[in-house]
């Protein structure tokens, strides 16, 4: 009665904790929290206790800390507080009930991990569900090459590539889930500003795939979305027993209070260790840079082009979630049964290839094998007034006579990811391959329909028959504005490097150039674009000749006029001081 004023002003919380469980195959027991009127009336009950039942505490018995604060009704004048155990073997101890003025639950932070025990180095898993994971099934912790888990070598060669994952990591026999509370970050939530990055490092066994679900619920307790992702097929881990990366962007949908992630088996156990969840900012973000491929790992020459530990997801490519046959793996230029060395120089194709896992399914399948997003809310001004375009390139093709048309799809989705629309580049068949075991290339332009937020890149496969054997190679996409051309103008970007040399050889940097000459010198020139940018493109070469010692300052457009002049287009140098000389561009040069 003395906390009337308080009660009714509902500032006052009332906060449950202790630690709970029971005996290896019994239920759980209960600490409990009534509150009731003036005139004895029930208003409400709060309760922790219910999730300690025996396959949250993976049918071992023990007590599990649980801890929750809950609202005091307004118009409470009576709390009643109850143990309750309604049959034998079951245990409480360490029972609290707090009274809290003006609680405030605290925001989830930007930019940081939210996974309590990502890496299982604890070995705890039965935690409660707002502080750590929580279980179902057989699940548990195991050490690096110990029976039933992956061999030393795979945590020997990641310790060489400076990713130690530890020692623990956790194989799931059902499944393991942590919760977050949002209420605290509502604001921006309800908003639209808010996303997830998730990240893991998966193994699965038996011919399945691992599952993550992510779940979102409103205040009132109510689903209101989900999202179910699968990570890497069995086929891909059995190649070599090692934990793969996986990563997933996801919108947070508006007023979601609560999200669960749940990491599922499919069928057989998984393997699961690493874990991160990172709470990103979708608005004011950096404007997408316009002129420069945005794909990392286009080229597929790295080992561990799918693996990205960078804060963002931005141009990383990820699993598809098709089938198990059309998931990729990467093949070796002049081995056989793939394009020869001659065909991989041809094409700038480097060392390595991306290449369908194979199989036979049995019947035509269609799907995508891997897949990028981007998020192009700093540049919805040129998207909403019809000025941004989107080039999107790639070298496709197949083996022999045996049928996979593949291709580079593009989909655009509005701020609320309804589907706008959505264009691939031709495909390429065996037909238009001659039955060889070749590489075609493939490229489009289009411009990104108006309201677009999101552009959704895939690599497309689809089969006419139940060998789904599709390849590809130097997968690329970049933003230009309509108005000022695909490709940035010399300097203008952080990939371009120009340099020159006058009767020796060229040196430079990013920019401009100047050197000094006479009549009769030989002017050398070399354009260095680390990222591939100009290759097989256009390129413009503008130069300017000027007799005093102090350069003007380049206007690229328009070509400031000195002295004299000369001009690069297309490749060839036409009259002026430069001469006729052709350019050839080669790889990144």
């Amino acid at each position: 009665m003395g906390n009337a004023t308080d009660v009714d002003a509902g500032r006052l919380s009332v906060r449950l904790e202790g630690y709970l469980g029971g005996w290896k195959t019994n239920g759980y027991a209960l600490f409990r929290a009534t509150f009731s009127d003036a005139n004895k009336r029930k208003l409400a009950s709060w309760e922790i206790g219910s999730d300690t039942h025996q396959s949250k505490r993976n049918y071992i018995t023990k007590l599990l800390l649980r801890r929750k604060v809950f609202p005091v009704p307004p118009s409470s004048r009576t709390m009643v507080i109850e143990a309750v155990c309604q049959a034998s073997d079951r245990f409480m101890d360490n029972l609290s009930c707090k009274l809290l003025l003006d609680w405030k639950l605290s925001s989830l932070p930007l930019g940081s991990n939210l996974i309590v025990n990502g890496s299982f180095e604890t070995k705890e898993l039965t935690g409660q569900p707002w502080e750590g994971w929580e279980l179902f099934g057989v699940t548990d912790v195991g050490l690096y090459g110990t029976p039933k888990y992956p061999g030393l070598n795979y945590l020997f060669a990641m310790r060489k590539a400076k990713k130690d994952p530890g020692n623990y990591l956790c194989r799931t026999g059902n499944w393991v889930s942590q919760t977050f509370d949002l209420r605290g970050n509502s604001t921006q939530v309800d908003s639209g500003q808010y996303e997830f990055i998730l990240k893991a490092r998966t193994l699965s066994t038996n011919n399945t795939s691992g599952e993550f679900v992510v779940e979102f619920f409103n205040s009132l307790g109510a689903k209101i979305q989900s999202k179910s992702f699968r990570t890497w097929e069995y086929w891909r881990t059995s190649l070599r027993p090692i934990l793969l990366p996986w990563s997933r962007r996801i919108l947070i949908p508006p007023f979601s209070r609560k999200v669960v992630l749940t990491f599922k088996d499919r069928g057989a156990f998984q393997w699961l260790d690493e874990v991160s969840l990172f709470l990103g900012k979708t608005v004011n973000p950096p404007a997408t840079p316009l002129g420069v491929n945005l794909i990392r790992g286009s080229d597929f020459e790295a080992s561990d082009w799918l693996d990205f530990t960078s804060d963002t997801m931005e141009g990383a490519w990820v699993s598809g979630g098709s089938p198990p046959y059309l998931n990729p793996i990467l093949g070796k230029y002049g081995t056989s049964p793939f394009p020869s060395l001659a065909h991989a120089k041809n094409i700038l194709g480097g060392r390595q290839l991306l290449r369908t896992n194979g199989g036979n399914p049995g019947r035509p399948i269609t799907g995508s094998g891997i897949e990028s997003d981007f998020y192009l809310n700093g540049r919805n001004l040129l998207i909403d007034n019809g000025l941004l375009r989107i080039h999107f390139e790639g070298y496709f093709g197949g083996f022999g006579s045996q049928y996979a048309s593949n291709s580079l799809r593009v989909t655009f989705f509005d701020q609320f990811q309804r589907k706008l629309g959505s264009v691939t580049t031709a495909p390429v068949t065996n037909k238009e391959r001659g039955n060889k075991t070749v590489l075609l290339f493939r490229s489009k332009d289009v411009a990104v329909p108006i309201g677009t937020r999101r552009v959704l890149v895939q690599w497309e496969i689809r089969t006419a028959t139940s060998y789904p054997l599709a390849l590809a190679d130097n997968l690329k996409v970049l933003f230009f504005d309509s108005r000022k051309g695909k490709f940035n103008y010399p300097g203008s970007g952080k990939d371009l490097t120009l340099f020159t040399g006058v009767d020796r050889l060229p040196t430079g940097g990013v920019g401009f150039d100047v050197k000094k000459a006479q009549g009769g010198k030989v002017l050398n020139v070399r354009i260095k674009s680390v990222k591939g940018t100009y290759n097989k493109e256009v390129i413009l070469l503008l130069g300017q000749l000027f007799p005093t010692s102090k350069p003007p300052k380049p206007l690229f457009p328009p070509l400031a006029v000195g002295a004299g002049f000369g001009f690069i287009l297309n490749g060839y140098a036409n009259g002026g001081p430069l001469g006729p000389i052709r350019l050839l561009p080669n790889g990144s040069d």
